[in-house]
């Protein structure tokens, strides 16, 4: 029986190190998912409240540019018999590494789960770089903020 040589093994242990620190699909762009953290806020309706939530989603394929999305989740009993409490949410933007700034705002209702109501999406070109985000309401709000990289 013969013994392996140091150098055979060596390079079997270097070669196993090295595919197993290599990415999987490292020739796919990046991909990265993020949620703003909710904003509190009085709702239209009759003794409305609850929370507005935000998320985007930025990946190299379409740098510079994100989809957001953002969605309402309130308790209360809305003025129109049959709808959800609503309100008009704001998810404003400033890129840090560039100077660029923006907003989007959107009307999105909604009731506690399983009750679905209307959120809204948005492709929104913040630039690439470190963006902060902002979320509030028309009506008063405890703002969601949150500073994530862009691709």
């Amino acid at each position: 029986m013969r013994k392996p040589r140091l150098a055979t093994v060596a390079a079997i242990v270097l070669g196993a190190a090295v595919g197993w620190a290599s990415p999987v699909g490292a020739d796919e762009p990046r991909f990265a998912y993020h949620d703003i953290p909710r904003a509190p806020t009085i709702a239209h309706g009759i003794m409305c409240a609850g929370d507005v939530v935000a998320q985007f989603a930025t990946t190299e394929k379409t740098p510079g540019r994100i989809w957001a999305s953002m969605a309402g989740q309130f308790v209360g009993i809305s003025a129109q018999p049959g709808e959800h409490c609503f309100v008009t949410s704001t998810l404003s933007w400033r890129n840090h590494t560039t100077g660029a700034s923006g907003t989007w705002s959107a009307v999105v209702s909604g009731s506690l789960p399983p009750f679905i109501g209307t959120g809204a999406g948005s492709y929104l070109n913040t630039g690439s770089g470190q963006v902060e985000f902002w979320l509030g309401t028309d009506l008063p709000h405890l703002p969601g903020t949150a500073t994530f990289t862009v691709y």
